[in-house]
């Protein structure tokens, strides 16, 4: 759907801004409103994982019930995500550090820890040292959907709707306890942002939804409603939560990392407003304008890319250099950030293209067809 895409998109340039302008240049440039604006960036990662949990769980409710239910979506999930994920460790840990040109002392740090990468298991790795791994420390999101892909397929298989529907809703709300203790707990960051039973509230809240629109017959109605809901009750946590911490003069690491579950709700809204939203009205036209969707489309390879190249940058000090160049700092910082963009979306457009093209067409020999049957009584209700 061109609103799902332009989301994607929307949830790409948000990432992207956090490496390309707010991390980059929090350094450099910490004056600029742009600067600390771009650090908000980092909530595109919980866009994603709503989107994820939305998606992926309206795959599994609609075809619950066949006959290769588990085959044809872990197969289909592999090969959107392997042929990229496992290309590019090939690539970074076994072809360039046999070119002698492109040895460093980063490289040869990833390549010690490599068997966390190879299993998914980066979070984890970076959750108990309390450091990032250089180029691909951003991984640690695709390890976090790894494992929902996991497990959540067995959830849909045995749930009934209404038992789905509450744990849906318990995860947004274990998630939150859990990152909040953990920081009160004094836990180091690192821990809280990426572990995964940490982060399962924008995935629990988008598979909430998936299976709230497929328990009515006609769902607009009762999905702007949600949506509505959704942004309400997120705009009401964020001002409560941003005002306390404003009150503080050191706001505590439970209040921030409580923030981000009302950031997820307001971002959620966007699914179902924007997909029951009329034709004409500015958030549907947005979202579904070309540009976003032009970067939702090829938004996985962008995530992979775009990060390896901002660590790049950072590591051997391009906006030194810009700097010399560009009549201020801020400048020089959008130049970078420009640079960025146009290198990750030159590699992106290539990489689906050439590549993941070539897995893709193979999906369509594992696609599953709505189930349909006879509304049965849900013994849950």
């Amino acid at each position: 759907m061109p609103v799902l895409d332009g989301i994607r998109g929307l949830a790409i340039l948000m990432v992207m801004a956090l490496h390309f302008l707010g991390e980059a240049a929090v350094a450099a440039a910490p004056e600029h409103r742009f600067v600390r604006i771009a650090v908000y960036g980092g909530y595109g990662v919980d866009l994603f994982f709503v989107l994820s949990g939305f998606l992926i769980t309206g795959i599994l409710c609609d075809t619950r019930g066949s006959a290769r239910y588990f085959r044809d979506f872990y197969a289909r999930r592999a090969l959107r995500i392997f042929p990229l994920y496992y290309g590019t460790l090939v690539l970074m840990l076994l072809v360039v550090p046999a070119l002698p040109a492109f040895h460093s002392d980063a490289l040869d740090s990833v390549r010690r820890q490599q068997a966390w990468l190879w299993l998914y298991g980066i979070n984890f790795l970076q959750a108990r040292e309390g450091d990032w791994l250089p180029y691909v420390s951003h991984f640690w999101s695709l390890a976090v959907e790894e494992h929902f892909y996991l497990v959540w397929p067995l959830a849909v298989w045995f749930l009934t709707p209404r038992r789905l529907l509450a744990l849906s809703a318990g995860l947004v709300v274990l998630s939150t306890i859990a990152r909040v203790l953990l920081a009160w707990g004094g836990v180091n960051d690192i821990a809280v942002h990426v572990l995964t039973f940490t982060r399962l509230d924008g995935l629990g809240t988008g598979a909430f939804l998936a299976v709230y629109a497929r328990e009515h017959a006609e769902p607009l109605v009762p999905l702007r409603r949600a949506g509505r809901c959704l942004a309400a009750a997120g705009a009401a946590g964020v001002v409560a939560l941003v005002a306390l911490s404003t009150l503080m003069d050191a706001p505590a690491p439970a209040v921030l990392t409580a923030r981000r579950t009302f950031f997820v709700l307001l971002l959620a809204a966007l699914i179902p407003l924007g997909l029951t939203g009329d034709t004409r009205s500015p958030l549907r036209a947005v979202l579904s304008g070309r540009v976003l969707r032009f970067f939702g489309k090829y938004s996985y390879g962008l995530y992979v890319f775009h990060a390896i190249i901002a660590d790049c940058m950072l590591r051997h000090d391009t906006l030194a250099a810009l700097a010399r160049l560009a009549p201020d700092i801020a400048a020089a910082v959008l130049v970078q950030a420009a640079i960025g963009t146009t290198l990750s979306v030159a590699i992106a457009v290539a990489s689906y293209e050439w590549y993941e093209r070539r897995f893709l067409a193979l999906k369509e020999r594992f696609r599953s067809g709505p189930v349909l049957t006879p509304a049965a009584p849900d013994p849950a209700r």
